[in-house]
């Protein structure tokens, strides 16, 4: 929920630059139905991206989807994304290279900032229970998600990638690497954009990053229509050449609480 302002905005942006935007609650967060001790949680969370995307592109009827999430959520979008063959690009902030890599975070955050000196938990707390940032880690959980490794991809994710660093001690470099080597066409934001502990810690919106993420996305528009251009004689759809600045904001629920940001005439890319 620290970050819900943040894709929120991000959503709210690119809607208004002609990107029809969806984004989710993950099954047992937020608004989304289910508990943290569900069985299988993880590959549940897992089939709510491959939905979110099968929906959007039946809802809006964008020929490319991209994907865009932030630490763990950008971990899962890459994993998603390995899984299929038609993702367009993702877009990736300070994504753990692993399942095991986020548990580790977590259990030093836990140790550290927010030590429970006194052992103090929920009267249904089990052996093997966690938490991360105030959400409940079951065992099963976090057996399933240490399986997790983007260092083991073996194939392209996507065509495009946008890998953004939390800073410069972080290990974002290493997956910067693993795509890199599998041919994506990959920009790499070494050094931090924003300070990702001040975005959570306030619930603060990071309108650098989003500047770069739309303009990126439209630098990407431009090269691959005169790509086009130059290889069909064939005019543009109007809508593939003008964005809106007018949006609408649609909730459904599917499997999970869905939010769709769309602009009055898609950009489809």
């Amino acid at each position: 929920m620290l970050l819900h302002p943040a894709y929120r905005q991000l959503a709210i942006d690119l809607a208004a630059q002609g990107y029809p935007c969806l984004r989710f609650d993950y099954p047992g967060t937020g608004d989304s139905q289910g508990s943290p001790r569900d069985p299988e949680l993880l590959a549940s969370w897992l089939r709510s991206i491959h939905h979110a995307v099968d929906f959007l592109r039946n809802k809006s009827g964008v020929a490319r989807v991209s994907l865009f999430g932030i630490l763990l959520g950008a971990t899962l979008a890459a994993h998603a994304a390995s899984q299929r063959k038609d993702i367009h690009a993702l877009l990736l902030w300070a994504p753990y290279i692993s399942g095991k890599n986020f548990l580790r975070a977590v259990k030093l955050q836990s140790s550290v900032i927010t030590a429970n000196t006194d052992n103090i938990h929920p009267a249904d707390w089990c052996d093997g229970d966690s938490e991360a940032f105030g959400f409940l880690l079951t065992k099963e959980f976090s057996q399933a998600l240490s399986t997790i490794n983007l260092n083991k991809i073996s194939e392209a994710p996507c065509k495009q990638a946008y890998l953004f660093s939390r800073d410069t001690s972080s290990n974002e470099g290493k997956l910067a690497k693993v795509l890199s080597e599998l041919n994506t066409e990959l920009t790499f934001e070494d050094t931090a954009v924003e300070d990702l502990s001040a975005i959570t810690a306030g619930m603060q919106i990071p309108t650098a990053i989003n500047q770069k993420i739309i303009s990126w996305l439209q630098d990407k528009e431009k090269q691959s229509s005169t790509n086009a251009i130059q290889s069909s004689s064939a005019p543009m759809p109007l809508e593939q050449q003008h964005a809106t600045d007018s949006f609408s904001e649609e909730v459904v629920f599917l499997l999970s609480l869905i939010h769709i940001s769309e602009p009055t005439r898609p950009l489809y890319i």
